[in-house]
């Protein structure tokens, strides 16, 4: 009888220690799927703001370099507010940082989605390093020799603002100026480069979704 009764309390505690890790596992894999699930949204935006700003450098050097220049002020404002927009990646980790903390790794009892995991948090140093070189490129736009052809206080209209007595952007002035061209070229150059690391993104995103989503019992 007591051999019996250790038993079963041994037989319980286990079935106990399973029932509660099997519900850590299905928390962490269901906080995980809501976290990439928000970063997919949130590449997509990415994505998407960084092609624009590519575009619309590219189509305002072809529309400077049309003789006669054709680009009215509102187009020129148009394209130059989109070319000074950019976004940066914010990556969702707090259900990963929950899961290492924890220790609880192993529970997700799949080594090839551990794996993805640690890479893809692992992966963003050089997508870091083209939105600050983005951001910089940016601030040449606001350098003192370029001050008077792109102020602010010209393209506020834009931006929904009110402001009235001011001339119109010099757009002919633009494209006499190579210091201008030269910095619309760059930042074009510099979301190309931002948005082939947006686009390195994807992949991972949707393989690491499509595991978890298994792991849930959606299926393959």
């Amino acid at each position: 009888m007591i051999i019996v009764s250790v038993l079963l309390a041994l037989s319980a505690d286990a079935w106990l220690q399973g029932h509660q890790d099997q519900a850590r596992r299905a928390e962490h894999l269901a906080s995980l799927a809501i976290d990439f699930a928000q970063m997919s949204e949130r590449a997509d935006s990415s994505i998407g703001v960084a092609e624009r700003g590519m575009n619309a450098g590219s189509e305002l050097l072809l529309a400077l370099a049309e003789r006669p220049l054709t680009l009215t002020p509102d187009s020129a404002a148009a394209l130059i507010g989109f070319l000074s927009t950019y976004e940066v990646f914010s990556a969702s980790t707090g259900a990963y940082e929950s899961l290492v903390a924890s220790g609880d790794l192993g529970l997700l009892g799949d080594i090839e989605l551990s794996r993805q995991l640690a890479t893809f948090f692992g992966s963003f140093e050089d997508l870091r390093v083209s939105e600050t070189q983005l951001l910089v490129g940016l601030r040449d736009l606001a350098a003192p020799e370029l001050a008077d052809l792109v102020g602010w206080h010209l393209r506020l209209p834009y931006y929904g603002g009110r402001v009235s007595g001011f001339d119109e952007l010099p757009v002919a002035r633009w494209a006499e100026s190579d210091a201008f061209l030269g910095a619309v070229g760059r930042i074009a150059i510099l979301h190309q480069v931002t948005l082939e690391d947006y686009r390195f993104l994807r992949p991972p995103i949707d393989a690491i979704t499509q595991r978890l989503n298994e792991l849930q019992g959606g299926g393959p």
